[in-house]
């Protein structure tokens, strides 16, 4: 991706085109928002000068708009659980009725502006079959029947040949679109035509869960098996033969990336590094007494939660600048308890 943004050529996005990053993918943009959002957006109702606040939470609208139009439903996801998260802990520090009218009104207007712009509702309607709850919305609650003079015209406008819906399939296809042609492959000199395999993953959900679904998340899992305890090694899960040069690499699953790599050590030890991150944050946080400081630490241990629930559909860890950005985060979480925790010294 950044070979070719260093390219210099203009990019054109079209109308349904999703909204990315010159460091990455759509995919990495949003993750690095989620991450951006889950910090700013608290701090923005706990800092005490009004053009604080203004700051943070103008930044968190164009950051929140910006991740809807990556059409990411993964980094929506872990949005959603990220900030949940991140006012329950807060809940300890002020009070259950503060966390929680704020967090509802932050998810109220998250999902609402979910529903009505952009196509990340409908890339959810595949998954959870969203329209259902569209059409409840829109839905009259007393159903009548239409009035008017035109109603008397329908008749004669709809003519006796017109086939009504119906939800059974068809019994004879045309045979001019639906014409199975056969896929060829070379053997020596030859072509032999093998018949078309269609993956039922793409049928029912979409493409890139059927990629996920038939071949990527299957070679992580094969990789694994080869050497349960070590892995098959980094960046050997799509290829062939592990000489072989690979320009990207991806499983589209971080947990199971990790396990067919590195194995069950290597999984061990990068996620138990991230549980233990998590554990400091919330064993200190009673610790400090600064809102400011317990902020920036709940948050950036709910960042991380969010960034593993944003892993179960990407490699997001292996996303350069999400990664630089992490773990700098992490350093300031160790940094903030370490320094706000601390007892004051004495004034002699």
């Amino acid at each position: 991706m950044n070979r070719e943004f260093s390219k210099g050529i203009k990019l054109y996005l079209s109308a349904h085109a999703r909204v990315l990053s010159t460091f990455g993918g759509h995919y990495d943009l949003a993750a690095y928002l989620m991450m951006v959002l889950t910090l700013f957006i608290p701090l923005s109702m706990v800092v005490k000068k009004i053009w604080h606040k203004i700051l943070f939470t103008l930044v968190s609208l164009a950051g929140f708009w910006l991740m809807i139009l990556t059409v990411s439903r993964t980094s929506f996801i872990a949005y959603i659980f990220s900030i949940t998260a991140v006012f329950a802990i807060l809940a300890f520090k002020k009070n259950w009725l503060w966390a929680f009218s704020r967090w509802f009104v932050v998810i109220t207007i998250s999902i609402f502006i979910m529903l009505s712009f952009g196509e990340l509702s409908d890339r959810f309607e595949h998954i959870i079959k969203l329209n259902n709850l569209k059409t409840f919305a829109t839905t009259p609650l007393k159903k009548e029947m239409p009035k008017g003079e035109g109603i008397a015209y329908l008749e004669v406008v709809s003519p006796k040949s017109d086939t009504p819906p119906t939800s059974q399939k068809p019994s004879q296809k045309p045979s001019d679109v639906y014409n199975e042609q056969p896929y060829y492959v070379n053997e020596g000199t030859t072509a032999v035509a093998i018949p078309r395999v269609y993956s039922q993953a793409a049928l029912q959900y979409d493409l890139s869960t059927s990629i996920r679904l038939d071949y990527t998340w299957p070679k992580a899992i094969e990789g694994f098996s080869k050497n349960p305890l070590l892995g098959s090694g980094f960046s050997t899960l799509t290829k062939a033969n592990v000489e072989d040069f690979t320009e990207a690499e991806s499983t589209d699953n971080d947990f199971l990336r990790a396990l067919g790599e590195t194995g069950l050590l290597g999984f061990l030890t990068f996620y138990g590094t991230l549980a233990f991150l998590i554990y400091l944050a919330i064993a200190n946080i009673s610790k400090i007494h600064d809102i400011f400081f317990a902020t920036i630490v709940a948050s950036i241990a709910a960042a991380t939660l969010g960034l593993l629930i944003n892993a179960i559909y990407i490699d997001v860890f292996e996303a350069s600048k999400v990664a630089y950005v992490f773990w700098i985060m992490a350093a300031i979480l160790v940094a903030t308890i370490k320094l706000a925790s601390s007892p004051k010294p004495k004034t002699t």
